[in-house]
């Protein structure tokens, strides 16, 4: 079994369409179909159920498609490990992060320290204006914030970690929390809301407003703070929400309620957060940190 033919069952298990699949790897339907039939042939098991009008997985294509993703991905994990063995990469790596991100580190570098332990990690914490200039001065190699960064800088490229709907934190004692039963998100908008915004850059008061038009619903008054802390602050003290990604709410979930709205119900805009360096970086440790880097499970 070829690992190539295993990333063609994948790809045609996720598109469910060989054409699509084919396209993909640059090959004719006629071959894909004809590799998945000898991949069919090879396990004794039918892996897609195939119709004139629908292409499915079987349940022996499900379990299949489950542990042919896990395959491929400790084969290329060992490649890497084998190449960066071979490059004996040394250095160190500048990491910038904005005030929400830093929950987002953790496998970024355990996953990095585990290819490349003779690399120095360092890691600074900045406002999204700051991050952009140290990012553009090149005083940081990487900055982890939304894709507001990315798309206020020229000259840049990007990797998208993860992308997630916000969700809302309440002081344990709001008077919303005290009537027992859903929060609407009408409700919300009857009370301010805390915002994280700064003078200029990519999260100035003007932007964050423009942006939440593509929001769930509109705040009744925004309240700016420069922090998180101060944004937990405001709610924790004023009867006031916010609106943070889920990896945040999760360490401040003893200290605040979440409220979550059901997506099918109440659709809501997901923020990208994404790893972004400069086009002209040339720091190879930083390079190595950057190709390493993978999405996170949502």
């Amino acid at each position: 079994m070829d690992i190539k033919h295993l990333e063609y069952f994948v790809s045609a298990a996720i598109a469910l369409n060989f054409t699509r699949a084919a396209e993909k790897h640059h090959m004719a339907q006629t071959a894909m179909s004809r590799i998945i039939s000898n991949l069919e042939q090879e396990v004794e098991a039918t892996l897609f159920r195939r119709t004139n009008h629908s292409v499915s997985l079987t349940p022996e294509g499900e379990l299949f498609f489950e542990d042919a993703q896990k395959i491929i991905k400790m084969y290329h994990r060992s490649l890497e490990k084998i190449q960066a063995s071979l490059s004996n990469i040394e250095g160190s790596v500048a990491i910038g992060i904005g005030p929400h991100e830093r929950p987002l580190l953790g496998h970024l570098i355990s996953n990095y320290h585990s290819l490349y332990p003779n690399v120095d990690i360092k890691i600074s914490q900045f406002g999204y204006a700051e991050l952009s200039h140290e990012l553009q001065r090149g005083n940081i190699d990487v900055a982890i914030a939304s894709f507001r960064l990315p798309k206020s800088i020229q000259g840049c490229q990007y990797k998208a970690l993860i992308s997630v709907p916000n969700v809302y934190l309440l002081a344990k004692d709001h008077p919303l929390l005290q009537k027992g039963s859903f929060i609407s998100p009408q409700e919300l908008t009857s009370y301010k809301s805390a915002v994280h915004a700064e003078p200029d850059g990519p999260y100035s008061p003007e932007m964050v407003r423009s942006e939440t038009e593509n929001y769930l619903f509109t705040p009744k008054d925004f309240v700016a703070v420069n922090s998180l802390q101060a944004k937990l602050a405001c709610v924790e003290t004023l009867n006031m929400y916010c609106a943070v990604p889920p990896f945040v709410a999760e360490e401040y979930k003893d200290r605040f309620s979440i409220i979550t709205f059901d997506e099918t119900v109440y659709p809501q805009k997901r923020i990208m957060y994404c790893a972004t360096i400069m086009d002209d970086l040339s720091n190879k440790a930083a390079i190595s940190f950057y190709n390493s880097i993978e999405p996170l499970a949502e």
